[in-house]
């Protein structure tokens, strides 16, 4: 068994296709953005590798690496072999030890989920894709505005620590990334970082104060969200059992859509 870097795959391409209407085995961001595959040899921050059991390919992952940052991320996984997930694995060892790695996979994908079971990966619930094409007739309670300097530190100080998308980067990435803030007399009291340069765009990360919970602050803010992002679309992945913000998102426009759920593993250290 070999796993080698390919740089033109259009022979491989049927192989791909052939997961596409696979129940157990598809990639949930093949099927909601084939470009993730399709462009993925134009981009410089991404890889890929296929997996080949003497002249036959078992499999073919399309990988974001970003060395600054010590982190990749399986963005397609194709196959349905255990080995061929442990052979893509042992090369990320060898070639990015240390580094942190996400697998975004189909929940129905038994062969990956062993493979990291067996690495000891973090699991995280399953999770179903929600999709908005424009806002529903919500009238939210909150004043919510576009981030103003005036509560900029105020962001900064709230702001989720533990992730890669930090305040600090988030506002540094304006051309990728708004944030909206609900407002209390003058604390913000909610914050919403969302993407806007996509035909679908995502949030990225919501907090609201807990003097504040169960105040619909979140609704305010998706709702204000959605209508700043028309004419495009937002997607939101929630747990699939968190039925209180499922009912938020659909409140205020989202839809869940069929057969595209999907689970993300992290191997902490590889």
């Amino acid at each position: 068994m070999v796993i080698k870097q390919v740089f033109d795959f259009d022979e491989y391409l049927g192989f791909c296709e052939s997961f596409k209407n696979d129940l157990e085995y598809s990639d949930p961001h093949f099927i909601y953005s084939p470009d993730t595959l399709y462009t993925a040899l134009n981009r410089s921050d991404r890889s890929v590798y296929a997996v080949f059991d003497e002249d036959s390919i078992i499999g073919l992952f399309v990988l974001l690496i970003l060395p600054e940052d010590s982190y990749a991320e399986m963005l397609i996984g194709f196959s349905k072999k255990e080995k061929a997930y442990c052979e893509l694995i042992g090369m990320m060892k060898d070639k990015y030890a240390g580094f942190t790695m996400d697998f975004v996979f189909n929940p129905a994908n038994q062969a990956i989920k062993e493979v990291l079971i067996k690495n000891n990966a973090l699991l995280y619930p399953e999770q179903v894709r929600m999709v908005a094409k424009a806002p529903s007739p919500y009238q939210p309670r909150h004043r919510v505005e576009l981030l103003s300097d005036e509560y900029e530190e105020q962001y900064r100080r709230m702001h989720t620590k533990d992730t890669y998308w930090t305040a600090e980067r988030v506002l540094s990435a304006k051309d990728r990334f708004k944030v909206f803030v609900a407002i209390s007399g003058d604390e913000i009291v909610g914050y919403l970082d969302v993407t806007y340069c996509f035909p679908e765009n995502e949030p990225y990360d919501f907090k609201v104060k807990e003097s504040h919970e169960n105040e619909m602050i979140e609704a305010d803010l998706l709702s204000y969200a959605l209508r700043q992002n028309l004419p495009n679309r937002m997607m939101y992945l929630v747990d699939v059992d968190n039925e209180t913000e499922i009912a938020i998102l659909e409140a205020v426009g989202f839809k869940r859509v069929e057969k595209q759920n999907s689970m993300t593993g992290t191997i902490g250290r590889l």
